[in-house]
């Protein structure tokens, strides 16, 4: 089959036949089609963070709209480029001899999974006036969801970011050449990781 370099087909592809997509990322990656996800998630991620600042008045967006997207979408950008760097650090210790750009291809693309998890918040923000989880924290109210221990948590097991990883580790394993094994648990290792940082953080804030 030939390798689809659409954007959209390879984005959308990810929910339908993920390891198609992967080993097409492997054979042919591309840059255009994670900075378009990437841009478009800091978009819809506006509504839900003005939403939270409205509510409980913290950090108050001193920029225009269209500044405030404009410094977001840079600042996502740049986390993605350490994110690969990162991975790619890992993967290369693991044994991989993968390349930083196929490793930008693939946490680009996975992105349009938070990207899909926005548009759901947004969606219910608009519907409803509340922000919605996809999470168990969906037990707690939102100011506890935000700033408990227990809702730092809760949100760890959020399924849109589960997906996230399972789709990352799936990647890791096809496109960077780890073993099933080094791929999933080097995904346990961050998700630890990234707990530990959430919960912390929670609780000195």
């Amino acid at each position: 089959m030939e390798p689809n370099t659409n954007p959209l087909g390879r984005a959308l592809g990810l929910l339908i036949e993920p390891r198609r997509i992967m080993d097409e990322i492997r054979g042919k990656p591309d840059l255009l089609g994670p900075v378009i996800i990437l841009i478009l998630g800091s978009i819809f991620a506006l509504p839900v963070q003005e939403y939270t600042q409205q509510i409980y008045d913290i950090y108050p967006m001193p920029l225009p709209r269209y500044l405030s997207l404009f410094t977001q979408s840079i600042a996502a950008l740049l986390g993605w480029l350490l994110m690969g760097l990162l991975y790619l650090i890992f993967t290369r210790i693991l044994g991989s001899k993968t390349s930083y750009r196929h490793l930008l291809s693939l946490t680009g693309y996975i992105q349009f999974i938070p990207l899909l998890g926005n548009l759901i918040r947004t969606a219910g923000l608009v519907l409803t006036g509340h922000l919605i989880t996809l999470s168990p924290a969906f037990i707690l109210d939102y100011q506890d969801r935000l700033y408990s221990p227990l809702g730092a948590l809760l949100e760890r097991f959020n399924i849109i970011y589960l997906l996230t990883l399972f789709l990352l580790g799936m990647g890791l394993h096809r496109v960077a050449g780890l073993s099933r094994l080094r791929a999933s648990l080097l995904i346990i290792f961050f998700w630890v990781l990234g707990t530990v940082f959430s919960v912390m953080g929670a609780f000195l804030f």
